[in-house]
């Protein structure tokens, strides 16, 4: 079996015991910073351990069951997807590594291990999980940096304000840009409304 590997990454200006607690202790919370999620929860005890399982909702119908098959505390994390109603998924592993280049900063490194049946779709579905994966990760830095949870709704002016980032920049260092169209004031701090 063939797998498509995806590898995508981040630097976040928090400490590796904080990005820590936000991936691996509040594991069944990952829809307050991934904006390709609708809703997420355990789906067994919330204690958190090798084992522990979550339901993450894409959408109303659509949704993935993921499991915890690894961790070295501060260091890493292996998630499976487990069951679900992706029809095009036939296996799925993503880890995700921290690393501290510099104290206060944790560079984030997701490395995405999957399957695809019918298997002509892996290079287009190649293109859409590395979007969707770095998605993930400007909403973790987001959520990180600013203590704002990140919707499907409020990720486009996060994504804008993403792109004004120099590498080592967080949110709190740029001045959050306006969108006249936007009425969500909790990701808008800094405009004149």
């Amino acid at each position: 079996m063939k797998f498509t590997t995806i590898i995508t990454e981040i630097t976040i200006k928090v400490s590796l015991e904080k990005t820590w607690d936000v991936l691996y202790t509040h594991f069944g919370d990952v829809s307050l910073f991934n904006p390709n999620l609708s809703g997420s929860h355990f789906t067994n005890s919330p204690i958190v351990a090798i084992g522990s399982e979550r339901e993450c909702r894409i959408n109303k119908k659509t949704y993935v069951y993921e499991r915890i098959t690894g961790a070295d505390p501060l260091k890493n994390v292996t998630i499976e997807v487990t069951g679900g109603n992706m029809s095009l998924i036939k296996t799925m592993q993503v880890e995700i590594h921290l690393f501290k280049p510099s104290p206060g900063y944790t560079t984030v490194t997701t490395i995405a291990r999957f399957t695809i049946q019918p298997r002509v779709l892996r290079f287009l579905m190649r293109r859409v999980y590395k979007s969707k994966l770095t998605d993930m990760l400007i909403g973790l830095k987001y959520y990180l940096e600013t203590g704002t949870s990140v919707t499907k709704n409020t990720y486009h002016l996060i994504f804008q304000n993403h792109q004004l980032l120099g590498a080592s920049e967080s949110f709190q260092d740029i001045q959050i840009s306006k969108n006249s169209l936007c009425s969500d004031c909790s990701i808008c701090c800094h405009c004149q409304k």
